[in-house]
């Protein structure tokens, strides 16, 4: 379900100081809503603490050398992928026909 997804409720419940080095123009001010992965509900509904568990994640991330330029590459990797649950598209209309 979507508990699979609690990584990017982390990032986005993440200090703003990290946000702003992570990826400023779509993560600081962003919530759930702004991401359709995430739109239908919030970390709070599903009875987990972001913010806490963003912490260990970080500690369990740095254990296994994930720190530095490394995990903000990781991150940042993560926003792309929520960037990419917002795309759309239309179908190709060639002559009156639908294309996939």
């Amino acid at each position: 379900g979507e508990r699979t997804y609690h990584i990017f409720y982390q990032l986005l419940e993440a200090p703003n100081e990290i946000k702003k080095d992570i990826w400023e123009e779509g993560l600081v001010g962003a919530s759930t809503a702004d991401f359709n992965y995430l739109s239908t509900s919030s970390a709070q509904e599903h009875g987990f603490d972001s913010g806490e568990e963003w912490i260990e994640t970080v500690d369990a991330l740095s254990t296994f050398g994930i720190k530095g330029d490394a995990f903000f590459d990781v991150m940042r990797s993560l926003c792309i992928i929520l960037q990419l649950g917002n795309l759309t598209f239309e179908p190709e209309v060639v002559y009156g026909e639908e294309r996939s």
